[in-house]
């Protein structure tokens, strides 16, 4: 196999250069196909989590009924939305609400 290599490196060497640029072209369609990588927090984002499944992140998270937010810590249970009993709830962000000022 390297005796052919050596007797034919041009040949091997252009097949492979133009297999590379094949395979290139192919990922970057798929890249362009698929959209930019997304972040955990993103991918958090898009999914619903329902009443009795764990949190995964602490942080804040919003009802999918009635736009209610309620900071959860993590491992602890979703409950129902304690506004309108809805029970699917999306992740919003990593900080804690704000104290209301007086």
């Amino acid at each position: 196999m390297l005796t052919y290599y050596y007797r034919h490196r041009e040949q091997v060497d252009a097949y492979t250069a133009q297999s590379d640029a094949a395979a290139e072209a192919i990922r970057q369609k798929f890249i362009e196909l698929r959209g930019p990588e997304l972040t955990r927090t993103q991918l958090l984002q898009r999914r619903a989590f329902l009443a009795g499944e764990s949190v995964l992140v602490s942080g804040l998270w919003r009802c999918g009924a009635c736009q209610r937010e309620i900071a959860f810590t993590r491992d602890e249970k979703f409950p129902p939305c304690p506004d309108c009993q809805a029970g699917e709830w999306r992740f919003v962000s990593h900080a804690p609400p704000l104290a209301p000022t007086e």
